[in-house]
């Protein structure tokens, strides 16, 4: 499973740094000869951000080659995910591993487990999970860590979304058959007098089939 590579612009690109005491420039381009020469008095690099580079005084190294602008047009004739064509008819766990905006920073990604039919369904309900969760649109599946089956534990901490979304289920089946029974009563009641004998026991009756839903909707609350 793959992800198309995006290459980071702007000041919270990546840039990189030589390791050492006496250095004033960061370099975009991890080829410049000025990040990778002088192999007498170099001793690595690491990475960070551009801003991050800033905050330590040092400034865009000159001899770097211009880093190339995304194009607007760059997932317009192609898509943006190869996602497995793994459609069963029995719904199965997926994890989904997805990169938040601090990403740019080398924040680790953020692994979820959900139950769907397919692969691009679980990534699709986790994508849009994560948005809404943490509002912003800035969000991206990593394909090669995610993958068909639930998390050992070597994988550390796992958002387990299988409850929530469950619970969400639940509740729309509540919705639906409240509006059933809503129904129901208006047509049981179309032809009789508001307030009248007939109407009001139409209302308790309405009113008692109608509090079970009630109680299932408040034990329903995700605790």
């Amino acid at each position: 499973m793959t992800v198309t590579e995006l290459q980071p612009t702007g000041p919270q690109g990546t840039v990189h740094v030589r390791i050492g005491t006496f250095r004033t420039a960061y370099h975009p381009d991890l080829t410049c000869l000025a990040l990778n020469s002088r192999p007498e008095t170099y001793r690595g690099q690491e990475a960070l951000t551009e801003a991050e580079a800033q905050r330590r005084g040092l400034t865009r190294c000159r001899k770097c080659s211009p880093r190339p602008a995304q194009p607007a047009e760059e997932f317009t004739h192609r898509p943006l995910y190869d996602v497995p064509n793994d459609y069963q008819q029995t719904a199965r766990p997926f994890t989904v591993a997805v990169a938040g905006p601090a990403r740019a920073e080398g924040d680790p990604v953020e692994l979820f487990v959900i139950e769907e039919y397919n692969s691009a369904r679980a990534w699709a309900k986790v994508l849009a999970w994560y948005m809404v969760e943490n509002e912003t649109p800035d969000a991206i599946v990593v394909g090669s860590e995610s993958f068909e089956g639930a998390p050992d534990k070597a994988h550390g901490f796992v958002h387990d979304l299988r409850g929530e979304y469950a619970r969400q289920e639940a509740l729309d089946d509540l919705a639906d058959q409240a509006a059933e029974q809503v129904d129901a009563f208006r047509e049981s009641t179309a032809d009789l007098a508001d307030h009248s004998e007939a109407y009001e026991t139409a209302l308790a009756e309405a009113a008692y089939s109608a509090w079970p839903l009630v109680l299932q909707v408040a034990a329903n609350d995700g605790s």
